[in-house]
């Protein structure tokens, strides 16, 4: 009976809730957005990347929530920046 009911149990819908990056305070924040040739805002293209690599629906646009709906809040408490160049002699 609790095998059945467990196997019969409606799947989860999965939402992306809210994509937070914590402020940088060190001095290298001031090195880390000067790219190549211009100036980057690495807050916005990193949450610009991780939405595309998550890929789900976001949670505010549910005008249906269910009970067994989960949603997904994701926090980036640190952000290294880097690049790399191609040099030829």
């Amino acid at each position: 009976m609790v095998l059945e009911k467990i196997l019969k149990r409606e799947k989860p819908r999965v939402y992306l809730g809210t994509l937070a990056i914590a402020p940088r305070s060190d001095i290298k924040r001031h090195f880390d957005e000067w790219g190549m040739f211009k100036k980057e805002d690495l807050d916005s293209d990193l949450r610009k990347s991780l939405s595309e690599i998550l890929s789900l629906p976001l949670a505010k646009n549910v005008t249906d929530p269910k009970s067994n709906d989960l949603v997904i809040d994701v926090v980036v408490p640190k952000l290294q920046s880097g690049d790399a160049l191609d040099l030829e002699a």
